[in-house]
Order: C-alpha cells, then structure tokens, then sequence
C-alpha cells in the first residue's frame, strides 16, 4: 500500500527537516515502503540542492499547482483535503512530524472495508473537550487526530468527502485544527479506530 506525505515547505520553515526524518523512520523499519510525496508548486521550486534528495525516497511525486499568494498553512490544508484527488488507491497518510519505531504493515493490515476514513482517537483536554462537544457538536469519544489516515478512497468518493471538507471550509472562520476538523465532520459515523499505541504524542 502507498504511504503518503504532504509538503509544503521553504527555507524558512523546519517541515522538509521533518519529512526527511519521518521517511527515514518509515524506511528503517519498512525499507520497501511505497512512498508518496505530494508537493505544491512553490514548494517544488524550492526542491534544489541538499533538498532534492527527499524526492529520491519516493515511487510517485505529484506537484499541484495552488494559488502562491496564500500562506503556507492553507496550501497544505488544501493538500490535505484533497489528497484523495490527487493519490490513486487505497493509501496511508502521515504528516510530516511522524516517527515511526515499528512496522507499519501492522497498521496497513486493519481493516476498513465498511469505513471511509482509519484513524487513532485524539486525547483532549478540558478546552479540546468543550470545543468539540459545544462547538463542533461532536461526540467527543470519536474525535479522531488526522496525522496518521488510512484512506479508503472508494468510500473517500462515494462520500463526497473532499466536496464537504471544502464546503466546510469555506463556511467556518473559527477552527481550532481546520483539516482535523473538518475531516471529522466530514466523516462522522464512518470512521474506524485504532488503537493509541499509534498516535504517541512527545
């Protein structure tokens, strides 16, 4: 299965220092991993010298054009929501500052046929609590974290799940993690859990 990241970086910024050390992580312990980068166009130019290597790590390398006027963190969330556009087949995704210290076949093994969307429950404090419950009117119990996905890109499109993300998007001004968000309204009910031992924050 493909395992893709998302990159939106410059030189001003540590996210190329990240993915490099999560795709060495991935490799370590799954040295045949299938790995996928999807880059926005300014980030692609930005792909010059010690830099270029990371696209040598990969089997596919897309660039989408967007819009260079907007800042970096809207281009990745647009990434994000729309990575099912972009990427063919089932697929894992993690963000940049994943480390991995197992093999992730364990991972690419569950199963999510009657899903739309895996992923690992997110911890919340008091104020994570009453945002999601009050203002997101969501079940606090299934508020899943989007920085490790297993996709299911059938149910991803049977769903309309990137029309509604950027519906959502567009509606709401006051998101506390806006791709998080609005992927857990996107795919509520549909989603299958996983256990915490994959989402060990540091």
């Amino acid at each position: 299965m493909k395992i893709v990241y998302i990159l939106v970086s410059d030189n001003a910024d540590y996210y190329w220092e990240q993915t490099y050390v999560s795709m060495m992580s991935l490799l370590h312990y799954n040295p045949s991993a299938n790995i996928v980068l999807v880059v926005d166009q300014e980030t692609h130019h930005n792909l010059v010298g010690n830099r270029e290597c990371i696209i040598s790590f990969t089997k596919e390398y897309y660039i989408k054009d967007i819009d260079s006027s907007l800042s970096k963190k809207i281009r990745s969330r647009l990434l994000k929501t729309s990575i099912r556009e972009i990427v063919n087949g089932d697929f894992l995704y993690l963000d940049c500052d994943t480390v991995l210290n197992t093999d992730a076949r364990e991972f690419l093994l569950l199963d999510i046929e009657k899903a739309v969307i895996g992923a690992v429950k997110n911890p919340l404090d008091e104020d994570m609590y009453k945002y999601v419950t009050l203002g997101l009117k969501l079940d606090a119990d299934e508020y899943f974290n989007s920085g490790m996905l297993l996709i299911n890109t059938e149910g991803f499109k049977k769903g309309d799940v990137s029309n509604r993300c950027f519906e959502i998007l567009s509606n709401s001004e006051r998101l506390a993690c806006p791709d998080q968000d609005v992927l857990n309204l996107s795919c509520r009910g549909a989603c299958e859990y996983f256990g915490e031992e994959w989402n060990f924050q540091m």
